[in-house]
């Protein structure tokens, strides 16, 4: 159904990327880290993880994989093998600190129940400090080494959920800040960060990145996306999984889950897949069907281009919605049928792991996101009823599943040392790969006067400390004003659920930069491109100077919790502006109106452009950039327009 985009994936698979190697597999006798009351004993450097006195295949790490998993999976119940497809999420207590409850739907349990359930998995919430996540996990693998068969748990996390409280990296859920820096060494290196943190603290698996793509002003987790461009997106995503992977996977690597197959970046005017929208009626109380993705048969291609680029690369999973597909798919029943078996496995050719997104089960999906040990044996009964799935496919999810435990070294040795994730987590070599990300990230879009760096000996008015007028007043007395740009929109709002979604300059922010135009003083923008790409059309026509901020950022000293956005160090010239804007930037909501959400580029285009668009794409190849009449056009770089001093 869908034919590859040959020319661009063969262009781009020639790019050579750097990756780390992974080493080998752990064994029980290298590194013993000090956790009390351990339940199995060694043998012969194996775990006896089954109790029976003696090393059975798949607990001798001498072995070859293959054989390691045929072993266990032989051992395995049929209710056992259908709980390592459960991925239960920790609650977050009231202090916000993850405790060793679970939550699905409301029904509360404990970690330490699903764990004796045979899940395989377990969804992470924030802790204090990197120490107690690396404790917790610690005490969760104890509670798996004392099961039957003893089998080990991957511990996932979401980019927006930080495993410790007061840090974040460029990147994560500002993938449309690393995106930006053009650079992808960079996002190497920023993966790699991720990679040792979270393994240091005890955890495996990422949700993420997110890999679609921003082809509508509008959409609800365009900050988390590498922007609209699909061929540099390919590349990013190759660089990200080999960061984050390795070549192989191996005891130092981490897995990846890109999401949200087949790329949910073109719903219908830009709204939240959960919920409906303008020009469809509301569901019944109960059913959900989504938002519906507004790609074509031919723009479908460009969507599915970043997750090729992790296929390609190696990663261990990808994450499908159960909420929102692509209207022109005409057999409604058999959408996530097509969508994973025909397009993922069939298209693509991914032989990974399939994860369910949060709180849905589906026969198609190995993992079956956010869901209880309960609710997933639930509804297993009832697909084996009604011969919906068999034992053979729920072989194949725990074959692949097993097959990253083992890859890891999690059956050999799955504890971490405490000490050691607090001195790795946050130091001083991550936070520099952090600041630099950031400061890579930055891009001029206006330098009139050439304000930008700042004019040495000049008084410069900080705006954002003070009310409008009092701004207004001060601005008398400066040289220079330095604004903040922020925009809101009504995505992803309940309250917009069914009407029309704007995008707009906040409204105090209008009055300061209004109240110190009247001065006459001059106007740095720092457009705060944290969200979605919001019209300025008044700033761009009267700030003397704009500078892009996609709200990247680090921390100082250690222990130093003050985050910083890269933006002070251009204007104070100790950093010159290298990024790129990744996404265009609309003359108004008219605009954004008019565009077609499943499309690049197309911001101002006539129909006949936007046809010519779409035409490249089902051609497979690279689609004209510059057709049409935004405010600020994709691909603007470094000092952009108006080069600086």
């Amino acid at each position: 159904m869908i034919a590859r985009n040959t020319h661009l994936i063969g262009l781009l698979s020639a790019i050579a990327i750097a990756p780390f190697t992974s080493a080998p597999v752990a064994t029980a006798d290298e590194a013993d880290v000090n956790v009390k009351a351990r339940v199995v004993t060694v043998i012969d450097g194996c775990r006896d993880l089954n109790k029976n006195g003696k090393i059975d295949a798949y607990e001798n790490w001498r072995l070859p994989i293959e054989q390691r998993v045929e072993d266990l999976l032989s051992q395995m119940t049929l209710q056992e093998k259908i709980g390592q497809t459960a991925f239960p999420s920790l609650k977050i207590a009231k202090d916000k600190a993850a405790s060793l409850g679970v939550e699905d739907r409301g029904i509360k349990t404990t970690a330490q129940h699903e764990v004796n359930q045979s899940a395989g998995f377990l969804m992470i919430a924030p802790f204090p400090s990197s120490g107690a996540c690396a404790e917790a996990m610690n005490q969760v693998q104890q509670w798996a080494e004392g099961t039957r068969l003893g089998i080990p748990l991957i511990m996932g996390i979401d980019p927006h959920t930080h495993i410790y409280k007061g840090t974040r990296i460029v990147g994560g859920d500002r993938s449309l800040a690393l995106s930006a820096t053009d650079n992808l060494e960079t996002v190497r290196k920023v993966y790699e960060v991720w990679r040792k943190e979270m393994r240091a603290s005890g955890i495996h698996l990422l949700l993420g990145p997110q890999t679609d793509l921003t082809t509508d002003p509008r959409g609800i987790r365009n900050p988390d996306t590498p922007g609209e461009d699909a061929e540099w997106a390919y590349q990013m995503n190759q660089s990200i999984t080999r960061g984050f992977q390795g070549d192989e996977l191996g005891k130092d690597s981490a897995l990846l889950c890109p999401k949200h197959f087949p790329g949910i970046g073109c719903t219908g005017g830009g709204h939240d897949g959960h919920q409906t929208f303008l020009g469809h009626p509301k569901p019944p109380e109960g059913v959900n069907p989504g938002t519906p993705l507004k790609s074509t048969a031919e723009t479908i291609k460009w969507h599915l281009m970043p997750f090729k680029g992790a296929i390609d690369a190696g990663t261990w999973a990808v994450m499908s919605p159960y909420y929102v597909f692509p209207e022109f798919i005409e057999k409604k029943r058999d959408r996530i049928r097509i969508v994973l078996e025909e397009w993922l496995r069939g298209e693509l050719g991914f032989k990974g792991v399939i994860c369910a997104d949060w709180g849905a089960v589906t026969p198609y999906a190995d993992i079956q996101g956010g869901c209880s040990t309960g609710r997933v044996k639930e509804e297993f009964d009832r697909w084996l009823r009604n011969k919906q799935t068999d034992e053979e496919r729920i072989n194949g999810s725990v074959r692949r599943i097993l097959a990253g435990k083992f890859k890891l070294g999690l059956f050999d040795n799955p504890y971490v040392d405490p000490e050691q994730a607090e001195k790795i987590v946050d130091c001083d070599e991550h936070r520099a790969i952090a600041k630099e990300a950031a400061h890579q990230c930055q891009v001029v879009l206006k330098n009139e006067g050439n304000l930008i760096p700042l004019p040495k000996g000049k008084k410069v008015l900080w705006a954002d400390a003070y009310t409008p007028a009092q701004a207004g007043e001060l601005a008398r007395t400066h040289d220079i004003a330095v604004v903040n740009v922020r925009g809101y929109n009504g995505v992803g709002h309940r309250k917009y659920e069914g009407q029309d979604l704007i995008m707009f300059v906040e409204d105090e922010c209008t009055a300061r930069l209004k109240a110190i135009h009247k001065t006459g003083t001059p106007i740095v923008a720092i457009y705060q491109l944290r969200g979605n790409p919001f019209p300025l059309p008044w700033v761009a026509q009267h700030a003397d100077a704009i500078l892009v901020s996609y709200g990247a950022h680090w921390h100082g000293a250690k222990g130093d919790r003050e985050t910083r956005g890269g933006w002070p160090e251009i204007l104070s010239g100790e950093y010159e502006p290298t990024g790129v804007l990744r996404v265009q930037i609309p003359r108004s909501m008219e605009q954004v109106k008019a565009q077609r959400e499943d499309l690049p580029f197309d911001l101002g285009c006539t129909k006949e452009e936007m046809e010519r668009i779409a035409a490249a794409i089902g051609k497979g190849e690279p689609p004209p950039r510059h057709l049409g009449d935004p405010l600020f056009e994709y691909g603007i770089k470094g000092w952009g327009p108006t080069k600086g001093k």
